[in-house]
């Protein structure tokens, strides 16, 4: 074990999944030595079904650190994923927390010479006896995914992740990877092992690996469906939506997003007839707009969209430009009407969809 940690519990506990998996590792590696591992490292799965299921878990833990090893001067026991930390139905039961009470009290005072315990786990309530101890008694690990600035931190875990793999990506390419592949780290760091593995000794990430080798989620998809739509490709958009579909996914957060996607492409086709919008190195940049339209950007937006990433600005510019703005007013209420159908009609939602992208994205045809 490190010379510098002379904790005997540890708390590692957070939403990314991966990191937590990947840090409490590092602390059992470090604590028992490799050839000791089999006889000095007790793993318990904490994922309980039931309360019964919970209250097991932790007697079989208290049962492991209590007994001692007999081959190694150090023993570690492991309760790994558990979820019967924080305030769910199991994790409030009176019948749960008076065994975890007593666990507690035990480790806090009764911890064998030697003896280590480390729980890893999806959430850890502040407000529990357990979270208290760890913390003034052991070591906290905390890998949460901040509530706000999530962007940042999955732009910040990609940059860390390419380090280790000794990719590299161009900004847009970093952008185009993160809309596929989605926030999660763990499928972050699956997709960046194929795409080593595919790019060889080249380490430059193109835009085309990673559509050619990267898995979309139904995030990803999603942004596909989006995507189609702002470039007018009704065959790509039929597409994307039919596999949306056959994955179950929820034809009302499908037309969310399409009615999403048209708000964007009002705003940048008004910018654009506006002059708000214009050429600038590698795209288009945010110019001067009025008072009135920069209170708006600021306060009537989650986010102000002239903080929207280069890449992003050029792209929504560019599918604007492939509607006039009564084409949009018209499509926005169609799509409006379509959402009103998928909620009221008995129509299978498929049909109202594909009708929906289809006279949306059909171009008005030419006068002779």
């Amino acid at each position: 074990m490190s010379e510098t940690t002379t904790a005997s519990r540890f708390l590692v506990y957070g939403e990314d999944e991966y990191l937590v998996s990947k840090k409490a590792k590092a602390i059992a590696d470090d604590y028992i030595p490799e050839a000791d591992r089999d006889m000095a490292l007790d793993i318990i799965d904490g994922r309980a079904d039931n309360v019964d299921h919970a209250v097991q878990i932790i007697k079989r833990a208290q049962e492991a650190i209590a007994t001692p090893s007999f081959f190694s001067p150090r023993k570690l026991v492991w309760i790994r994923q558990a979820n019967f930390l924080s305030d769910t139905v199991i994790g409030r039961s009176q019948t749960v927390t008076t065994p975890l009470g007593q666990f507690v009290d035990y480790i806090k005072t009764t911890l064998p010479e030697g003896h280590a315990i480390l729980i890893s786990a999806p959430k850890a309530d502040k407000r529990y006896t357990l979270y208290k101890t760890f913390k003034a008694l052991g070591e906290l690990h905390a890998f949460d995914v901040p509530e706000r600035g999530g962007e940042r931190h999955a732009q910040a875990q990609l940059d860390s992740l390419l380090r280790e793999s000794g990719l590299t990506m161009a900004r847009d390419v970093r952008e185009t990877f993160l809309e596929r592949v989605g926030n999660e780290t763990r499928q972050m760091v699956m997709e960046i092992e194929k795409l080593a593995l595919y790019v060889g000794d080249r380490k430059a990430v193109s835009r085309d690996d990673v559509r050619t080798m990267t898995s979309s989620s139904r995030e990803a998809l999603a942004w596909d469906l989006s995507d189609a739509f702002g470039d007018r490709n009704l065959s790509s958009a039929l597409y994307v939506v039919r596999m949306l579909f056959a994955q179950k996914e929820s034809h009302i957060r499908l037309i969310a997003v399409l009615e999403g996607r048209i708000r964007d492409l009002l705003l940048y086709r008004e910018a654009l007839d506006a002059g708000w919008l214009a050429p600038g190195s590698g795209g288009m940049k945010w110019a001067h707009v009025p008072p009135e339209v920069d209170h708006l950007m600021q306060n009537a937006f989650t986010r102000d969209p002239r903080k929207t990433h280069p890449y992003r600005i050029k792209v929504l510019a560019g599918q604007a430009g492939n509607f006039a703005m009564i084409e949009l007013r018209r499509i926005q209420r169609d799509i409006t009407q379509a959402h009103m159908k998928l909620v009221s009609s008995s129509l299978p939602p498929h049909l109202v969809f594909e009708l929906a992208l289809t006279r949306a994205l059909t171009r008005p045809a030419r006068r002779a």
